[in-house]
């Protein structure tokens, strides 16, 4: 026969074990952290001359919100480019975005978040680091081409090797004539500042120094 503080730990067992209740962690051990939410993430566009409220619009974002949404961002539609990109993450079987993420500022980014009805918003800053990057280059054509041509040897875009080489020319422009003072063989030293944001962003900088060397 059980005594009778034994028959009520049984009882209260048997009660936890029906209310589904879970065993406490021990001492010193962290509770499990909660899920992370799953989203599904959807890159969008403003489409050239589309209406801002028409980007949302897809993302189910209705009037009331929009009005919240554009409040918070402190956005001029008349002034939003066409292309200027957003992000959207919806809960799986939600047609309405739950997450927007937009880029503000250059060194900033503006995370969106919904709650039922209620949007708030945190400014993220974003961190760029400089660092300068020598070019060096010998001409055959032109200046403007051996540049181009040099910088391939960097991580930067075709786009951004032609500003570089513009911006040489201009460094350049106050100190030699173009058609006459530069031959081919003559080699160039550039050093030029490359900016690195924390997202993998990559921009071209000053012109900090240039050389040129005639063969």
């Amino acid at each position: 026969m059980f005594s009778g503080v034994a028959a009520r730990g049984w009882l209260v067992l048997g009660l936890a074990a029906a209310l589904g209740c879970r065993e406490a962690p021990p001492r010193g051990e962290a509770a499990p952290a909660p899920p992370t939410p799953i989203f599904a993430t959807m890159s969008d566009t403003l489409r050239p001359g589309e209406p801002v409220g028409d980007l949302f619009r897809r993302h189910g974002i209705t009037e009331s919100s929009l009005r919240d949404v554009v409040g918070l961002l402190n956005l001029d539609p008349r002034r939003t480019p066409s292309g200027w990109p957003v992000r959207f993450d919806h809960q799986p079987g939600d047609s309405i975005a739950s997450q927007i993420t937009v880029r503000t500022r250059r060194d900033e980014e503006a995370h969106l978040s919904r709650v039922a009805d209620h949007w708030s918003i945190e400014r993220v800053p974003i961190t760029w680091r400089s660092r300068a990057v020598r070019v060096v280059g010998r001409v055959k054509t032109s200046l403007h081409d051996a540049v181009i041509e040099a910088a391939a040897d960097t991580t930067l875009t075709e786009e951004q090797r032609i500003r570089l080489a513009w911006d040489v020319a201009d460094v350049f422009a106050w100190e030699i004539d173009f058609t006459r003072d530069v031959q081919p063989g003559d080699q160039f030293t550039v050093l030029v500042e490359l900016e690195t944001s924390e997202l993998g962003e990559l921009n071209v900088g000053a012109v900090l120094a240039g050389f040129l060397v005639e063969d």
